[in-house]
């Protein structure tokens, strides 16, 4: 029985909801509909993440199969399934229409004038719409292509503080293996990198991200690979690398526009200042980011901790410590629009140190930090907002406080 329970926990769920928004719905009739904005929402926000996530399973799912025919077999059976289940629901259809009309024919004369009102009243451009609806309208889109539409910025700037959530989970998991490796100021070198990879996209017109990634990740790769040599240090590395990349983009940015307000959203973050295009590489990336790093885990647990053991245990471990530079260089590149290249550090650096504090265990380490990360961005977005201050600047100040309360209480438990 605990078997069949934990096997279909979603599908029970969601059966004991639809029947208790059923005895609602019997009980309080009319006045149940002020709960209908809440089931809006959540269906909007479903149609807008069920395009993307159906292309994901799908590719993901076929990238794993062995065998051809078994794909071909699958197709097969989707494309039989669909066909019945549509030739069912078009028979039902008919027959109920024929058996209301034989029950009761003013029925049957009823359903075929509100047909006929509907396809008219899509066309009328006068319509009610309450409060309610109004909110649910502003605030999600029930089609992920409205997301690319200008109409919809409260619906944009939800999905960039979604956004921003995802990138907060991607950079704690990350800084918890930067930060037991002593790696931790890679996130502010590669940051300053960003800045003129930025700076160069502005100058000449090209899409940030485009433009940014790529460099950001060679970036790291060059740091990485003079790091290993012998007589080389990683700090030294990164303090040279990021200098020059910060000199760079400042000269860049003097010689053609100056510090404008793009390059002050860069430099200090906001989330205002993400485009759609922004918000959905961010959340894609995201998603990929979490699902490598899943992938990887034990890896990565190994290599953290002991390199060579995990040598020995015929780990490429050169393979994962380049895997290791290619997440954190996504990670900082996707948390530029939000914290800015001056602070997005703190981002990867500062829930590790919280969760450092509170356990010893890498596996609560991790969930803790991911925990921090999102809790703190969130208080930080608000306190932006009403106080009307940079991103960035107040998710650090979040931070701090939360490094502050760390301390006290790892010293009332001791």
């Amino acid at each position: 029985m605990k078997k069949l329970l934990s096997n279909y926990k979603s599908t029970i769920i969601l059966l004991v909801s639809i029947i208790i928004g059923a005895i609602v719905g019997f009980i309080f009739k009319e006045k149940a509909t002020v709960l209908s904005p809440l089931g809006d929402i959540f269906l909007n926000l479903l149609l807008v993440v069920i395009t993307p996530l159906i292309f994901l399973t799908i590719t993901t799912s076929i990238s794993k199969m062995k065998s051809p025919k078994r794909l071909g077999k699958i197709m097969i059976t989707i494309i039989v399934v669909f066909a019945v289940t549509s030739l069912i629901a078009v028979l039902v259809g008919f027959a109920s229409t024929y058996f209301i009309k034989l029950v009761n024919p003013e029925d049957g004369e009823k359903i075929k004038t509100s047909l006929e009102e509907t396809g008219s009243a899509e066309e009328s451009d006068e319509e009610e719409v309450t409060i309610a609806d109004r909110t649910v309208q502003l605030l999600t889109v029930n089609d992920f292509s409205k997301l690319l539409s200008k109409d919809n910025i409260i619906a944009i700037l939800v999905a960039s503080i979604i956004c921003g959530i995802a990138i907060s989970f991607c950079a704690a998991l990350i800084g918890v293996i930067l930060v037991l490796k002593n790696y931790s100021m890679i996130g502010h070198g590669l940051g300053e990198v960003g800045f003129a990879a930025l700076s160069l996209a502005l100058v000449f017109n090209l899409p940030e991200m485009s433009v940014a990634i790529p460099i950001v990740i060679i970036a790291s790769f060059i740091i990485l690979l003079i790091s290993q040599k012998k007589g080389a240090s990683g700090d030294v590395t990164i303090a040279l690398v990021s200098t020059a990349a910060l000199a760079f983009g400042v000269i860049i940015t003097s010689i053609s526009k100056g510090f404008n307000i793009d390059v002050y959203n860069y430099m200090f973050g906001s989330v205002l200042s993400m485009t759609t295009n922004d918000v959905i590489i961010s959340i894609i990336l995201s998603i990929l980011l979490i699902a490598m790093y899943a992938f990887f885990y034990n890896r990565l647990f190994m290599i953290t901790f002991d390199e060579k053991y995990a040598k020995v245990c015929g780990i490429n471990v050169t393979f994962y410590q380049f895997l290791i530079s290619l997440i954190t260089a996504i990670v900082v590149v996707l948390g530029m629009r939000m914290m800015g290249t001056l602070l997005i550090s703190s981002l990867i650096v500062f829930p590790a140190i919280i969760a450092r504090k509170l356990t010893n265990s890498f596996k609560n380490m991790v969930i803790l930090s991911v925990l921090i990360s999102v809790i703190c961005f969130i208080f930080g977005i608000l306190i932006s907002y009403y106080l009307n201050l940079p991103t960035g600047a107040s998710i650090v100040a979040v931070y701090i406080v939360s490094l502050l309360i760390a301390n006290i209480f790892k010293k009332i438990k001791i």
